[in-house]
């Protein structure tokens, strides 16, 4: 099972719904337009990809968001054997700015409420942020996969695997075991 989709607009964060009081007395909460209007595109986008879809069980999202350069990412070599290439390169380029991967990450998966009964299904994943090179437009990535293996998944980012062995009790690690808790046989000489 693989999925995926393009959102051809400059990645969002989910914005945080705003609360306030009218002159009456009530209490409202506005909704950021902004953020609606964008999680109803990636809806639409999703529903070509999806269509007929249920995603169910444990998934792996990945989503790649291309923001647009900055002008200081399009600024030009001046003088020199570089003159009139780029400062920065033609490929795409991290980017450290707003929003925030975890909110880039929610607006995606609230958009997905018609195919993804509960975002807490999606257990990994990555969210890359960069900036687009120079014959690209700003867009969204997203893809939908069976997650790999723990184990395999652990291993490729280098993270440390628990050991397990099956002849110990349930919640304790080889590092809690002393050598007076070993049989005679099994002690260091």
């Amino acid at each position: 099972m693989t999925y995926s989709f393009t959102v051809p607009l400059v990645p969002r964060g989910k914005g945080a719904a705003r609360h306030g009081t009218t002159r009456t007395g009530i209490h409202v909460t506005y909704k950021d337009a902004k953020t609606e209007n964008y999680m109803a595109a990636v809806a639409t986008c999703a529903a070509s990809a999806l269509s007929g879809v249920r995603l169910d069980g444990p998934l792996k999202i990945d989503i790649v968001a291309v923001f647009p350069r900055t002008k200081e990412l399009l600024r030009l070599h001046g003088r020199g054997p570089d003159k009139g290439k780029l400062v920065h390169g033609a490929g795409r380029i991290w980017c450290p700015q707003k929003p925030d991967k975890d909110n880039i990450d929610k607006a995606i998966f609230d958009s997905l409420k018609a195919w993804l009964r509960d975002d807490c299904k999606v257990v990994c994943g990555d969210t890359p942020k960069v900036y687009c090179a120079t014959n690209e437009a700003p867009h969204v990535e997203v893809y939908i996969l069976e997650p790999p293996p723990v184990d395999l998944y652990f291993v490729e980012r280098g993270w440390p695997l628990p050991c397990v062995d099956p002849n110990l009790p349930i919640g304790m690690s080889p590092m809690d075991i002393r050598e007076e808790d070993l049989a005679p046989e099994e002690r260091k000489p």
